[in-house]
């Protein structure tokens, strides 16, 4: 078995920045307490002392050195808190509810059935968004697991965790599907248009990214025009531009051989 070779934590930089957002977005996905085991581990094992993990991570020192005991005595298992089991989802009526279960989820004919002590709640599985809103509310509470919402929801444990923080901050609209795009002119001018084929061509021939976000920033900062990434792709499309940036790259560069 090859050596992992030693890390030296001194070469390397950091940003609090990009530490903040990373923490916020983990911490959605493993909670609080697992996240602070994960992180207590990780700094052990980079060479950090006990008293200074203790004082990073704000956990009495007793507490630290249990945690670092239990870990390196039952492995990976105990990074995360196993004391609270998650509750089971079902997609069939015809499975029984465990009695430890305090909600169940299933699907009836049109609807689905969702039970919460002895109490049954309906939803029409055609509303969506309404069945979704539910789910993810009950994840973000800790009535069921991010994995089983997932599973119910056919998406991955982090990314329900992504939604909730999306719910959290945009509300509900957040769940609307908005993928049809833009069916008609009602921003975009003939001016803006024209600005628009200007930097693309601009950023094709300098070698630059012609993505939607890229030339969303650069025609405002150029135009000071504030146009959305999706409008921006629509008329990228509608123009006949899409796939042109190499094209128009390679031209210049011919241009400069003549």
């Amino acid at each position: 078995m090859n050596e992992i070779d030693r890390i030296d934590c001194r070469n390397l930089s950091f940003s609090l920045d990009l530490s903040e957002s990373r923490l916020n977005k983990a911490q959605l996905v493993f909670g609080e307490k697992n996240l602070k085991r994960i992180i207590v581990f990780s700094l052990y094992i980079l060479g950090v002392r006990r008293t200074e993990i203790s004082q990073t991570v704000k956990l009495p020192e007793n507490t630290v050195r249990t945690m670092l005991k239990t870990i390196s005595k039952k492995g990976i298992i105990a990074l995360f808190n196993m004391r609270k089991k998650p509750l089971e989802i079902t997609k069939s009526s015809d499975n029984k509810p465990s009695a430890k279960e305090n909600i169940k989820i299933s699907e009836q004919n049109d609807r689905c059935k969702i039970s919460i002590n002895e109490t049954d709640i309906f939803i029409l599985k055609k509303n969506k968004n309404q069945l979704k809103a539910m789910i993810l509310t009950f994840a973000e509470n800790g009535l069921i697991s991010k994995t089983y919402a997932g599973k119910l929801l056919n998406v991955s444990s982090s990314h329900v965790g992504y939604l909730i923080n999306d719910i959290a901050e945009n509300d509900l609209s957040c769940l609307i599907d908005q993928r049809k795009g833009q069916k008609k002119d009602f921003v975009f001018t003939p001016e803006i248009k024209s600005e628009l084929i200007v930097q693309f061509a601009i950023n094709a021939a300098t070698g630059k990214s012609t993505s939607s976000l890229v030339l969303a920033k650069d025609l405002e900062q150029r135009t000071s025009y504030e146009l959305s990434q999706r409008s921006i792709r629509f008329h990228i499309n509608n123009l006949g531009l899409k796939g042109k940036a190499t094209q128009l790259w390679e031209l210049v560069g011919l241009k400069k051989t003549l």
